[in-house]
């Protein structure tokens, strides 16, 4: 199984080290490790990528173009990013650029207005080569809709490009309920029957304010119990999903 939003670091995560052991405890034998907001310095994550490589992927944050060059360098495979660009310098596009030439995964973050809109669809169509994975189910609060599934028709719409991924995790977040909540199943059943099992994959947000190791697992058991997800596309979400974008070993 894969883990594919894994926080390290920083005086505030589990440590390359703590990680891995965490990993083992929970049937974990692959990541993709994530910067986390605010920091640009991903030694700490290429180390412990290091430590495994063909299991794990790092996802950076750039500081400025020159910096997206560098990490892309040291191996990691791309970037954190709003959907207008780099967080240090909104509004510059030009990241998609380096990620376009580099085939590289642009990991886009809240707000949904932004990953919603036309500019952004446009920035997509424009970068062919990159793969755009749209994180945390797009940021998108379906417990404080009315209408969650016609709400959430813009991300439906860029299921429609190829290079679009997404990211089934943070439930906890947004859902008014504890594990399987059930109040996401209407958007995550539209998500799958766009996207497919081929563009999805899971986090369990192993690092989250107060989550434990039981959670955790509970958070597994939610996607095998949602009642449209059959074996099949379980392991694809779960495991053969993320090992294929992110081209870590089965």
């Amino acid at each position: 199984m894969i883990d594919s939003h894994v926080h390290l670091g920083g005086g505030k995560f589990l440590t390359g080290e703590e990680w891995f052991e965490t990993a083992t405890r929970v049937g974990v034998d692959g990541a993709v490790l994530v910067q986390h907001m605010g920091h640009t310095d991903s030694t700490e994550l290429l180390a412990a990528a290091a430590t495994d490589p063909t299991h794990h992927a790092v996802i950076a944050i750039a500081a400025d173009l020159a910096d997206a060059e560098r990490q892309l360098e040291q191996g990691a495979r791309g970037f954190r990013l709003g959907a207008r660009g780099l967080h240090s310098a909104e509004g510059d596009l030009r990241i998609f650029d380096v990620l376009n030439a580099a085939a590289g995964v642009a990991c886009v973050t809240k707000p949904y207005s932004e990953i919603a809109s036309p500019e952004f669809a446009s920035v997509v169509d424009a970068h062919p080569s990159v793969t755009f994975r749209l994180e945390h189910t797009a940021a998108f609060d379906y417990a404080a809709r009315a209408d969650p599934v016609g709400d959430f028709a813009p991300v439906i719409e860029l299921a429609r490009r190829p290079n679009t991924t997404l990211l089934w995790s943070g439930f906890h977040f947004y859902s008014s309920e504890k594990a399987p909540y059930r109040d996401s199943w209407a958007v995550l059943e539209e998500s799958l029957a766009a996207f497919g099992p081929d563009r999805i994959m899971w986090s369990g947000d192993i690092n989250r304010p107060g989550g434990t190791e039981s959670a955790y697992l509970e958070d597994v058991d939610a996607i095998r119990a949602m009642p449209f997800v059959d074996d099949a596309v379980a392991t694809s979400i779960l495991d053969s999903t993320p090992r294929r974008v992110f081209g870590l070993a089965g």
